[in-house]
């Protein structure tokens, strides 16, 4: 009996968001693409023979989102991501700063929750799970294969039945790597992320 008391507000409350909800049942499918500044980040002691410093990551992918409320909607993505990172040995003098850079490729899956306010302003965070594409790994830098997180804020521009997202962001990735290692390297990236959106009848 105390189950089915527990249990019932839940349902109340579900049924309340699902009645102020109707009119935003519509399906959201979009493009998706993310350019940004990255750098790789050990939390301990470098005890590697590298330095590293960041380029660039730029990402691209299709999304599909859906309103779970009336001011709360969930995205997911997939997307391709191509990072550049700088490089050289600890104990080298480099005197025209022109470092070594490498290249590597990962399949990413993003879910977010976009949390929106007055004016389609909005904020969102989520998860990040990061595949490296096989090929392309390099061996100084640490493969960027885990969960990681994003955060960002921004704003929702309405054009006729399409939507247009602008949102600087930050992403911090194998913040919990799938085969960690000592001293793991974690990459984070401060983008900044345009998405088109078609909403669906």
């Amino acid at each position: 009996m105390r189950r089915i008391f527990c249990i019932l507000p839940f349902i109340a409350v579900c049924f309340q968001i699902y009645s102020q909800d109707q009119a935003q049942k519509s399906l959201k499918i979009g493009l998706y693409t993310n350019i940004g500044i990255n750098q790789p980040i050990r939390f301990s002691e470098n005890s590697s023979e590298y330095e590293f410093r960041g380029r660039g990551s730029y990402s691209a992918g299709v999304k599909i989102s859906k309103f779970i409320s009336e001011k709360t909607l969930v995205e997911i993505a997939s997307y391709y991501t191509d990072h550049k990172v700088a490089f050289e040995y600890v104990n080298d003098i480099v005197l025209d700063k022109r470092w070594p850079t490498e290249t590597f490729e990962t399949f990413d899956i993003q879910v977010l929750l976009k949390n929106y306010f007055k004016r389609n302003y909005y904020l969102d965070f989520g998860s990040i799970i990061d595949f490296p594409i096989a090929g392309r790994l390099k061996s100084r830098t640490d493969t960027q294969s885990g969960f990681g997180i994003s955060i960002g804020i921004g704003r929702n521009v309405v054009l006729s039945n399409y939507t247009i997202e602008i949102t600087p962001n930050l992403e911090i990735h194998s913040l919990i790597p799938f085969n960690s290692i000592a001293n793991q390297q974690r990459l984070f990236v401060l983008g900044f992320k345009i998405e088109l959106n078609n909403n669906c009848p």
